[in-house]
């Protein structure tokens, strides 16, 4: 079977699939402290300070979530070669539970449909999102044994459910119905990804300081690769890729212990917040999650720690490098000339005063301001003081002079018409120029400070 773009397409729907059903888990139990202290520690005797969340910002998420992607996409590409090789080229292995796991993956994408095309949709919208990630060219915790095969009744279930949906729905149209085939095939894949995934995190190795036998490990290890030097990353690049995997292995760990849906694959039914729920959390947290405990979590416990360390003590590199000769400068791989740059601040300066003139200013004349007449008592705590209260020369009512310039200014610059009525278009445009010159007086502020 060969892994084309096509196929990755479908693994990339089935990790979203997954997300979601993980991500709902995340957002049920955001109330239940008690869990997600214990979710987020790395010690098995104590809880973290602080509760596993979500990050702040929505894109953070998207590239956790594309970190697995990769290593999905990575685990297939290399279990498709002989195990001679696979070991010889990339040096992963497979025990042999995974590569049955995988086998079935392998199996349920050669059946997948033709996946129906949305319109505008991007083939490649999520292969290229992070550049140093491009590597893919090239149970129930009381029984660690249990049987993952597919219960019948349970795919018995999916289509009969929907079946009804469809019959509901009046589905008839031939997309609609190759739609719905592609999400009952994308959830029992979704399944599967999730049961690997599990399988995965709960690995466990003799501990010899070389566990690159744990896919997640090796992979993890693979990341340290930069795609443009070739050398192993900085610590300081390093262990922001060792954050995403810890943060996603909690994400599959907390809906596998409290999933909000029912599963064929990990036969796990709906789960209610309680304290058998949290009992078996903390029994998998400790099994799995935590510091000496022989998985892929406590050695990237070990390398975040390090890497840590390591940033604490060399400190980050400068951003922002001279040249010899002082006449240019080297922000990461751009090279920027200094006389470029500053001609490129005084248009921006002329612009910006351009703007303020013509477009504010409805092509009158500035006022001139004496600004050593400007005085500002300092310490004042007067509510409602300004500055410009004290200050000679600056006009008692700003807003009337403005609108007077107006007036004086042609028929088509005016934001009043005769009938004193507002000329709305006119209006949001002047405030438009307005946020324009406030931006470009801000980057002439900034200039000012760093002395260009």
């Amino acid at each position: 079977m060969r892994i084309t773009e096509h196929k990755l397409q479908i693994v990339s729907d089935a990790i979203d699939k997954m997300s979601e059903w993980a991500l709902s888990t995340l957002n049920r139990l955001s109330t239940n402290r008690s869990m997600l202290i214990w979710l987020r520690s790395t010690s098995a005797e104590t809880p973290s300070t602080y509760a596993y969340k979500l990050p702040q910002e929505p894109a953070t998420v998207k590239n956790y979530i594309n970190h697995w992607k990769q290593l999905m996409y990575y685990v297939l590409r290399t279990a498709l070669l002989d195990e001679a090789t696979r070991e010889e080229v990339y040096g992963i292995k497979f025990e042999g539970n995974q590569l049955v796991i995988i086998a079935e993956i392998l199996k349920l994408l050669e059946e997948f449909p033709e996946m129906p095309q949305k319109d505008g949709e991007d083939d490649n919208n999520d292969f290229d999102d992070d550049e140093d990630l491009e590597i893919y060219d090239y149970n129930s915790d009381e029984d660690e044994n249990e049987d993952y095969d597919d219960d019948d009744g349970g795919d018995q279930n999916i289509d009969e459910n929907m079946d009804e949906n469809e019959d509901a729905n009046g589905i008839g149209d031939d997309d609609e119905i190759l739609n719905g085939e592609y999400s009952k095939r994308l959830t029992i894949l979704a399944e599967k990804f999730m049961e690997l995934s599990i399988v995965f995190i709960k690995q466990e190795f003799e501990y010899d300081g070389r566990s690159h036998n744990s896919p997640l490990c090796h992979f993890a290890d693979v990341l340290g690769i930069s795609n443009l030097t070739g050398r192993f990353k900085e610590a300081y690049n390093y262990t922001s890729h060792i954050a995403a995997m810890m943060w996603m292995i909690r994400l599959w760990v907390l809906e596998y212990v409290a999933p909000s849906r029912n599963y064929i694959t990990l036969n796990c039914v709906l789960h209610r917040p309680n304290s058998e729920t949290i009992q078996r959390l903390r029994k998998v947290h400790k099994t799995y999650l935590t510091k000496g405990s022989f998985t892929a979590m406590d050695r990237f416990i070990q390398i975040l720690d390090c890497g840590r360390e390591v940033v604490i003590s060399a400190g980050r590199p400068a951003l922002l490098n001279w040249d010899e000769d002082y006449k240019s400068v080297q922000i990461k791989q751009v090279n920027l000339k200094m006389d470029e740059f500053r001609k490129y601040v005084r248009d921006g300066v002329q612009r910006t005063k351009a703007i303020l003139k013509e477009k504010l200013f409805f092509g009158r004349d500035l006022p001139e301001i004496d600004l050593k007449s400007l005085t500002e008592k300092i310490g004042e705590s007067r509510i409602g003081y300004s500055f410009m209260t004290d200050s000679k020369n600056i006009p008692e009512d700003g807003l009337k002079d403005l609108e007077n310039m107006m007036y004086q200014a042609s028929a088509d610059r005016h934001l009043i018409n005769d009938e004193g009525e507002i000329e709305r278009k006119k209006l949001l445009q002047y405030l438009d120029d307005e946020e324009e010159f406030l931006e470009g007086l801000m980057k002439g502020i900034v200039c000012l400070f760093v002395r260009i």
